[in-house]
């Protein structure tokens, strides 16, 4: 009982005190109309060329799940916002489901990863979480983040969707329909990712920016009335712009790279040996626009190597901020489609051959020049061989 009168008082505080700051930013937020919010988002954004996004799917012991109503009448939605480097994804998506729902989660897994060149130079990751206190009652009061939150099934959900501010998009129906039919959720390993302090880049970016006459689009993906994309060509070259296509970008802005861990029936993995004694490594490379991730796997496999392959699965995914430009990294798991066709046996511009080795003859190649570049095949090869799982493609959802 004593818990219990405990948690009403501490909820009846945390009620309290959103109270005493509501007519102060309700008043901010009459005065401000969609136009000045977003030029104050484009004064105040720190990393406009590269975005890290966590969302949560959050459920609580009784199969409800956590939904937020979004400022500015855009709608119901999830817990979920931009990452404050230099915090990683998880730290962000316990910091926004806090102060948007005013529930404190445990994440739990990944349920789904998302890159997207095009419109924005954006990684975005899904993820499963669970509330640490399940007394636990969510904002009731509108602020700066949110205008309230609840607890809610799937068919009231769809009902709040059925009137306004409707539903600002149908992720928690898709996710939380998965999750009650079983979805399964991938465990937190699956992604490595190293957040720094973007400020430097953001200079460096903006420098190449300087030196450009083309003109590149601001696509903003906010809109007060109907949530449109609305675009304006960048006439102020300080600013970087969030709409950068890959294509259009300097190459040390981003880079997107898929590298495969390839093994055949008898057990053997795919080695390249690299040009300009770089030493021998796994196939790999850079993708070429439009070619999103998988197809870039394919490429450089038949390009460096000579084999064909199916890509089966997912191993690792990164992400990195660090040297100047934004990397994302995508390891796949993959099998020879003919098990018959040999490796490249000759030098080009690709590299200078290819062999299927054992784990024990790639320790041998690494003894000698030109020795192994990177340690990563033998160590997915070790991970493959104690049985370590790879993850299905559907977890990463690469947009054109």
């Amino acid at each position: 009982m004593g818990n219990k009168q405990q948690i009403s008082d501490q909820n009846t505080q945390r009620l309290s005190n959103q109270k005493e700051n509501i007519q102060q930013i309700q008043g901010q937020e009459s005065k401000m109309n969609f136009n000045q919010l977003k030029q104050q988002l484009i004064k105040e954004q720190k990393t406009f060329s590269m975005l890290g996004v966590s969302l949560v799917i959050a459920r609580n012991n009784q199969g409800k799940f956590l939904a937020v109503k979004e400022n500015y009448n855009q709608g119901w939605w999830i817990p979920g916002g931009l990452v404050d480097p230099p915090e990683d994804f998880v730290t962000a998506a316990i910091r926004e489901t806090q102060e948007e729902a005013g529930i404190d989660i445990e994440i739990k897994g990944i349920l789904r990863i998302e890159h997207n060149f095009k419109k924005s130079a954006r990684y975005k990751v899904v993820f499963y979480g669970e509330p640490k206190d399940q007394n636990q009652i969510p904002k009731q009061i509108p602020d700066s983040e949110t205008q309230e939150a609840r607890w809610v099934t799937l068919k009231e959900l769809e009902e709040l969707g059925k009137q306004p501010p409707y539903l600002r998009g149908k992720e928690l129906l898709y996710f939380g329909s998965y999750i009650e039919n079983g979805g399964p959720i991938y465990p937190l390993s699956i992604i490595e990712t190293t957040l720094v302090n973007t400020f430097n880049f953001k200079n460096q970016a903006t420098a190449n920016n300087k030196n450009t006459s083309d003109k590149m689009e601001i696509e903003y993906q906010l809109n007060q009335q109907n949530n449109q994309v609305q675009k304006q060509n960048q006439n102020d070259k300080n600013i970087v712009p969030l709409n950068v296509k890959l294509q259009n970008a300097p190459s040390n802005q981003m880079i997107g790279l898929s590298l495969i861990v390839i093994r055949n029936q008898e057990g053997k993995f795919l080695a390249v040996k690299e040009t300009k004694n770089r030493g021998w490594w796994l196939p790999g490379g850079k993708v070429d626009p439009p070619e999103d991730f998988i197809s870039a796997a394919i490429r450089e496999s038949k390009e460096e190597a000579g084999i064909d392959i199916n890509v089966k699965g997912v191993l690792r995914i990164e992400q990195d901020y660090r040297k100047g430009f934004l990397r994302y990294k995508v390891v796949f798991y993959a099998e020879p489609i003919d098990q018959k066709q040999k490796p490249k046996d000759f030098a080009d511009n690709e590299s200078e051959e290819a062999a299927w080795v054992t784990l024990k003859e790639l320790k041998v190649l690494g003894n000698s020049p030109p020795y192994l570049r990177g340690t990563e095949l033998l160590e997915f090869g070790q991970y493959l061989e104690k049985g370590g799982p790879y993850y299905p493609l559907d977890i990463i959802k690469q947009l054109k």
